[in-house]
């Protein structure tokens, strides 16, 4: 006997080209902050490099994937409660974590040579993805 695979009702790449330009533009931003946090953050001596996981990072991760979070599950029928500027809250998450690191920074070290790809990439997506957000 052939047994068939269950049908996916939801497809998600169908569903994102279905929202607008702006909308579509915050989500690859939270797909982008969300993967630069497994970049290196920061290098210490050019021996040891810490990634977005440690530290400041990590609201910046939980930020993101709760922005995408809450894009992703009304799409499978799962009811999320509604919570006004929600989006733009989740936004300011995101770029709380390398704004955290480059003010614990202040005094103790110059945070721009020790500053790995990984946060300079979450800096400037969140920077963005927070101009978008409040100029619409």
């Amino acid at each position: 006997m052939d047994k068939k695979e269950p049908k996916s009702n939801i497809d998600i790449v169908k569903e994102f080209k279905k929202e607008n330009k702006h909308e579509q533009t915050l989500l690859l931003i939270a797909g982008i902050v969300f993967i630069s946090t497994f970049l290196p953050w920061m290098s210490i001596l050019r021996i040891q490099s810490y990634n977005g996981w440690n530290g400041a990072g990590l609201i910046t991760v939980i930020a993101s994937i709760l922005y995408l979070l809450q894009w992703a599950l009304p799409k499978f029928k799962v009811k999320v409660p509604k919570i006004s500027n929600s989006k733009k809250i989740l936004i300011l998450g995101m770029l709380a974590g390398p704004v955290l690191m480059f003010l614990s920074s202040i005094g103790s070290y110059n945070l721009f040579n020790i500053a790995g790809i990984g946060f300079y990439i979450a800096l400037f997506a969140s920077g963005y993805g927070t101009y978008l957000a409040f100029s619409k």
